[in-house]
């Protein structure tokens, strides 16, 4: 429901999920199912959001991935020795 009422919101926005939701209700039949479409969208967002969230705090997302450094940066346990 909570979903739905922010979709609904959405109508008068200048933002970009704004102008999603606007596009939406051009091309939906009913206005009911652009908001029902948008509602889904914003779903996805915070669900997509949260699992991002909990996987950087239990680290790597896929089992046997492994953590590397980026390009150019030497991991300390593996800096030459003068």
């Amino acid at each position: 429901m909570s979903f739905r009422m922010a979709a609904t919101t959405l109508l008068h926005s200048k933002s970009y999920l704004g102008g999603w939701y606007r596009h939406l209700r051009r091309q939906l039949p009913s206005y009911a199912a652009a908001i029902k479409a948008m509602a889904r969208c914003l779903a996805v967002l915070v669900y997509r959001a949260d699992e991002s969230f909990w996987r950087g705090l239990n680290g790597p997302a896929r089992l046997g991935a492994s953590v590397t450094a980026p390009r150019g940066v030497v991991p300390s346990a593996a800096q030459p020795i003068p």
